[in-house]
């Protein structure tokens, strides 16, 4: 009896240890799967904390000074370092950090309008979107955290030491696709998360690379570059892209009003006004009727407009990447 008891304490001690994160199925090969694909290897050399675009603090041998060292790297791989500060105390390297972009503390800094309120309590067990809706439920505690972006999350455990050197370490990275189906990616080994570009660095095998999504998890608009942030997710409909109202006119200049009664949306700019009402395929442009493919629709609460009309009648170049479910708006 009481090797039977010792025996479940040193299996309910390893459950405990060695596993920080508990994962839910086999490995995926991080160079053949259908979520991403390896676009370029890299020189750059860090082993975690890796990122397009970094600041980082660089001590003197003896650890005397320091200073800040920007480093950049493209999406075919090549790296870029720049000195931003000569060697100095610490106290002044650090002032220049002060306004690193690279730097977020939490994945709200990532939520594409999404995240409305996270439970500190429960380490991410749980959040709500702008739907009121639970969309994960975060089971475990990453050795290294948890990021956001792109309809992603993605959590990476660091499963300790493989040999004595730090590239020897060995990762484990779990990216759920939380706005959809909740589907879980694992991988053994580390990946950054996703950019709004659809762009991550990884590591594996000792070696570090650019990979790319190989389609976009929810529909984004951008305009002019900038992308726009929505209080609702855009949406596709025989294949055109409804974005919230408000937010699309107000960007593109055009001052709106909204008519409860008959559910109406007027948007005008300069000598243009538009009418779109709920559920009509039916729209005005000044005095021109035109049939819509798509009519406005209310989503949990949020009034969508067909974003291609809004932005033709308006004067926008519109264009499609449909790798990442992006709609480009462009001012003429």
């Amino acid at each position: 009896m009481k090797r039977i008891l010792l025996l479940l304490l040193v299996i309910i001690f390893l459950q405990h240890t060695v596993f920080a994160t508990s994962f839910r199925g086999d490995f995926l090969d991080p160079f053949n799967n259908e979520l991403f694909e390896v676009v370029a290897e890299t020189s750059y050399s860090k082993d975690y904390d890796m990122g397009f675009d970094k600041y980082e603090i660089v001590y003197s041998e003896d650890y005397s000074k320091a200073k800040i060292v920007h480093t950049v790297v493209s999406y075919t791989g090549e790296v870029t370092t720049t000195d931003v500060c000569d060697f100095t105390d610490s106290e002044t390297a650090y002032t220049y950090l002060a306004d690193d972009p690279s730097y977020s503390d939490s994945p709200e800094g990532f939520n594409d309008g999404l995240i409305r309120s996270i439970n500190p309590e429960l380490e991410m067990s749980c959040y709500k979107d702008v739907t009121d809706t639970i969309r994960f439920s975060y089971l475990g505690q990453s050795y290294y955290g948890y990021d956001y972006n792109l309809g992603l999350l993605c959590e990476t455990e660091n499963d300790g030491w493989t040999g004595k050197e730090s590239e020897e370490r060995e990762y484990k990275t779990t990216i759920t696709e939380i706005m959809s189906t909740n589907k879980a990616y694992e991988f053994n080994c580390y990946v950054t998360t996703f950019n709004d570009d659809g762009y991550a660095l990884m590591r594996a095998n000792g070696k570090n690379y650019v990979v790319k999504l190989k389609k976009g998890i929810i529909p984004t608009v951008t305009y002019n570059g900038e992308k726009i942030s929505f209080d609702q997710i855009p949406v596709i409909e025989n294949g055109r892209t409804l974005v919230p109202l408000r937010a699309i006119f107000e960007k593109l200049g055009a001052s709106v009003e909204w008519d409860d009664t008959t559910q109406t949306v007027t948007a005008v700019k300069d000598d243009m006004k538009i009418n779109l009402t709920v559920n009509n395929t039916i729209a005005k442009k000044n005095d021109e009727t035109v049939s819509l493919d798509v009519p406005a629709k209310i989503i949990n609460g949020r009034t969508l407009v067909p974003v291609r009309f809004v932005a033709d009648c308006f004067g926008v170049d519109v264009d499609w990447d449909d790798t990442m479910q992006r709609v480009l708006l462009t001012s003429k």
